[in-house]
């Protein structure tokens, strides 16, 4: 059945190239199977007792006209601090493996509470055997929740400059005094464009458990909050005017353009949907993985000359949904790979 308010979405639809229809028909098959999802969520995720994931009970801002900012995650910085999977073969470079996991928990609180999410990676890590869950990796990058920056570029240069010019915030553990001490700019912008996190071992008991609050957050294998520089927990004024803008601040309109256009409803309904079904998955995958990563030797690179011909600028300043040159450069040195990682 057709009613008015479906009329009224399909009347809104800017490019109508599919029936009233088709277009009930798809959305409500949608609907079908983003339920179905959230009950697999539930019966796959045990439930913790805890109804926080850290000190901050809310993310509201009560300051008229406040919107919020774009929330750029720094992926292989949370991979590796929120990872409880030690990397002990020999010749590993790094301590733990890079855990897909703690990255769901971060980019589901944040979409939940309807903000837009975007996380910055490194071709290295869209690689197999590079992090837990490869395939959680490709999905984010398909559905534009995760941007593959080729290995020639810094991450978390290009990080903290979508992050300038969508006045956005970065998310990391990482302090950034490289950063900070390139220039004037660079120091600004660290110090108004980025969110320090910090990570908290939990006990096996509470790990990889949806908490028992309206938004069912997820606890992957540690325990995130917002942390001062210096490493005191932040508290949730601090945490909320950080992550917010009002009217009378500089760059409010960048921010509020970009949240209009975000159509922050359905980007959510979306969302939350792709990142259950891959929390569900990764619940018995992830472990899988590990073990399989562990039975392998490390990659040993050899040196390459080869890079992808693509401009910083240009890397800053394309679109979020045109990502088939990153994905197409992907497969093919997947395939002839004598780069580095």
């Amino acid at each position: 059945m057709i009613t008015e308010s479906d009329k009224n979405e399909y009347d809104a639809l800017e490019c109508k190239n599919i029936t009233l229809e088709d277009f009930v028909r798809q959305r409500t098959e949608a609907a079908i199977e983003d339920a179905m999802h959230e009950a697999n969520y539930k019966r796959v995720v045990k439930q913790s007792p805890k109804k926080c994931i850290n000190n901050v009970l809310s993310l509201l801002d009560s300051r008229h006209g406040s919107v919020r900012r774009t929330i750029v995650i720094d992926g292989a910085n949370v991979m590796h601090c929120g990872s409880p999977h030690t990397d002990h073969r020999k010749g590993a470079i790094q301590q733990n493996i890079p855990d897909v996991a703690a990255l769901f928990s971060l980019i589901r609180y944040f979409v939940v509470r309807d903000f837009d999410v975007l996380t910055v990676i490194s071709r290295k890590y869209a690689k197999p055997g590079a992090t837990t869950f490869k395939r959680a990796i490709d999905e984010l990058v398909e559905n534009n929740l995760c941007i593959v920056i080729p290995s020639s570029y810094l991450d978390d240069t290009v990080a903290l400059e979508f992050a300038a010019q969508l006045n956005g915030v970065v998310l990391t553990s990482d302090l950034y005094r490289d950063h900070s001490n390139m220039n004037n700019r660079s120091r600004r912008v660290v110090e108004k464009h980025r969110l320090n996190i910090g990570w908290e071992i939990i006990n096996d008991e509470s790990r990889n458990m949806r908490l028992k609050n309206p938004e069912m957050d997820y606890q992957a294998s540690k325990r995130f909050s917002f942390r001062h520089d210096d490493g005191a927990e932040m508290c949730q004024n601090d945490v909320i005017q950080r992550l917010h803008v009002v009217p009378d601040q500089l760059q409010y309109m960048i921010s509020n353009e970009r949240y209009l256009i975000h159509k922050p409803t359905d980007y959510k309904r979306r969302t939350v949907a792709l990142l259950n079904k891959l929390i569900t998955q990764g619940v018995s995958e992830i472990p899988e993985n590990v073990r399989g990563i562990l039975e392998t030797d490390v990659h040993k690179p050899r040196v390459s000359n080869k890079s992808i011909n693509v401009e910083p600028a240009e890397i800053v300043c394309r679109p979020f949904d045109d990502q088939e040159v990153y994905i197409d450069a992907l497969e093919y040195q997947n395939n002839n790979d004598d780069g580095d990682w």
